[in-house]
């Protein structure tokens, strides 16, 4: 029997990681990944020639648990130089005083770049699935991707770890639920919250006159979040800066389907307002994060489901477990042991 093939579809973390233990667990499998976009998922990173800022996760928060069950991820992250820790202070954080905090330094964007280069996977970036079918020549069945630039290729098995309404409209998709229907409903059940993310780069150096590095901003309709992006990686910078900041909830309900431009121009106003030492910025990005975080994961948080097993065809993501970097692995971790138990990948 040749190597199976097997795609796993959005390149976050929880699709890059699938990749690294796939791979690891099986070297000889071929894995792809399909990106529809130039980056990586909600660990977007913005860059420019002297600058760059996350424009998604801002940090990772490690809890007593998770620090024993991914010990391994976090230790070869750490000795990579991919991660190291936050030393700086989060004003308004809700957090346990026995979990740890870390930034990446090159970018949150670089843990999984490295986890695509580790594993040795192809990334097919530009590339949006529109349509799955299951094909059968007789001899094993295959699922067969479609992009919606016309690509077309057939895999043993895929993995499909975007936000979970993106997969629900998926072509191809409900029809394979339609006798499923308890499935189908808890996949409807699932929720994300939305957000609006601005970056502010500043040329001029200028000393910070507060003494946090992030702040959970309360009590304003507009404002949840901001970081100094450049403090974050580098507790001695001086400049020049970068200030991430990020909207309310609310707010990014409330103004989703404006033209972006005008809703960077009101976020700006509005951190200039609750900051007003603040200098003109040189350059500004605004992002609009449409799924941000999950509100409501799927029932029982199985870390995954398997949509159909004669081909695999698994959903994962942090829509089936906690909404932050420790969800993502674990679902990466338990979707692989699910294709392992599977007679196609038999690892």
């Amino acid at each position: 029997m040749s190597a199976p093939r097997v795609a796993v579809i959005g390149c976050g973390l929880t699709g890059s990681f699938t990749a690294l233990i796939l791979r690891r667990a099986l070297p000889e499998a071929s894995v792809t990944v399909w990106e529809k976009s130039t980056n990586a998922g909600r660990t977007f990173t913005k860059r420019t020639a002297d600058s760059s800022i996350d424009m998604g996760a801002q940090y990772i928060s490690q809890t007593p648990e998770y620090a024993e069950a991914h010990k391994r991820f976090y230790s070869e992250l750490l000795d990579q130089g991919i991660l190291s820790p936050f030393c700086g202070v989060i004003e308004g954080e809700s957090r346990s005083d026995k979990a740890k905090n870390f930034v990446a330094p090159k970018g949150m964007d670089s843990i999984v770049n490295y986890c695509v280069a580790a594993s040795g996977c192809s990334v097919l970036y530009n590339t949006r699935l529109e349509k799955l079918s299951v094909a059968d020549d007789g001899m094993i069945k295959m699922l067969t991707l479609k992009s919606e630039n016309g690509y077309v290729a057939s895999y043993n098995a895929v993995v499909i770890t975007i936000p979970v309404p993106q997969a629900l409209a998926l072509d191809g998709v409900l029809e394979l639920l339609d006798k499923k229907p308890i499935l189908k409903k808890n996949l409807e059940c699932v929720h994300y919250s939305s957000r609006y993310a601005v970056a502010l780069h500043f040329e001029s150096d200028f000393e910070i006159p507060v003494p946090w590095t992030a702040k959970y901003v309360c009590g304003n309709d507009a404002i949840r979040f901001v970081c100094w992006d450049s403090r974050k990686r580098n507790p001695q910078s001086g400049g020049p800066h970068s200030l991430l900041v990020h909207s309310s909830v609310p707010f990014a309900v409330e103004h989703l389907e404006e033209e972006r431009a005008k809703v960077e121009e009101t976020l700006i106003d509005r951190v200039q307002m609750l900051f007003s030492w603040l200098p003109k910025p040189t350059w500004s990005r605004c992002h609009r994060w449409r799924y941000s975080q999950v509100k409501q994961s799927y029932s029982g948080i199985p870390g995954y489901v398997t949509i159909g097993q004669s081909p695999p065809l698994l959903f994962g993501g942090d829509g089936f477990n906690h909404s932050n970097f420790d969800g993502c692995v674990e679902s990466a971790v338990q979707i692989v042991n699910a294709l392992s138990k599977m007679p196609i990948l038999s690892l």
